[in-house]
């Protein structure tokens, strides 16, 4: 079975956690062509301003951090 791919860019490989405010999963930039963490938001949660704000807050977080 192929692997799920989000926004024509990301595969999404298997599921490594699920919270509150949704699910993450291994997955693959295909056009950086490495491994990556793809969150998906709950659509529940994405209804709500307050957990909509936290979410992009979160995903921008790890962008910040450089890797050697």
């Amino acid at each position: 079975m192929a692997a799920q791919k989000i926004a024509d860019r990301y595969e999404l490989l298997r599921e490594i956690g699920k919270g509150g405010m949704g699910t993450v999963f291994a997955g693959r930039d295909t056009q950086l062509n490495r491994p990556c963490a793809v969150k998906i938001l709950r659509e529940e949660a994405s209804y709500h301003p307050d957990a909509k704000a936290r979410f992009e807050r979160e995903a921008q977080a790890p962008a910040r951090i450089g890797h050697p």
